[in-house]
């Protein structure tokens, strides 16, 4: 992908959420639990967290630093795992308001930081390898695909949410 692919991925996805969030009401955002023991408030911290933790993850690639989340895949899972939660921990005093504005500062943030790079420092091959075995670059950091779909991260919860409440509750048939 080029940068304006990745670009244009990324605000796709960023979109598909906005547009769930904003066909919500309050209430549901925070009481509703959609994912596991997450609300949506909840995926929003969980999704700027991970967007801020990509672009600080881009300067350390750069500098051929190693990735805390590029480790030994029997570690991985748990590792993020802690991550999801402390993250989401210490936001669950902060406003719904408040954490929609860090969600969208930290997506603008990590667009700007990919628009910064040129072609050759996204494609900078690192001394580090993703379980997979694929050299990891500023580029494979945006390779991800949600439960191995067509969204990103951001998309992929996205659609989380809106298939939750699409999904017929009540066993009503809706005319």
């Amino acid at each position: 992908m080029t940068k304006q692919q990745i670009m244009d991925f990324l605000s796709e996805d960023h979109d598909k959420m906005e547009f769930v969030v904003e066909s919500l009401h309050k209430e549901e955002m925070m009481s509703l639990r959609i994912q596991g023991n997450w609300n949506v408030k909840d995926i929003l911290v969980h999704v700027a967290s991970w967007n801020k933790e990509l672009t600080k993850s881009c300067d350390l690639l750069l500098k051929n630093e190693k990735l805390w989340f590029v480790e030994d895949p029997s570690k991985i899972k748990q590792l993020e795992a802690d991550f999801n939660v402390l993250k989401i921990t210490i936001k669950r005093s902060s406003s719904l308001e408040e954490v929609i504005e860090e969600w969208q500062d930290s997506f603008n943030k990590l667009l700007s930081k990919i628009d910064s790079f040129s072609e050759e420092e996204l494609n900078f091959i690192t001394d580090y390898l993703w379980a997979t075995g694929n050299p990891v670059t500023i580029k494979s950091l945006f390779g991800y695909r949600y439960k191995g779909d067509e969204h990103g991260h951001e998309g992929g919860h996205a659609k989380v949410i809106d298939d939750y409440f699409s999904e017929d509750r009540c066993g009503c048939k809706q005319y």
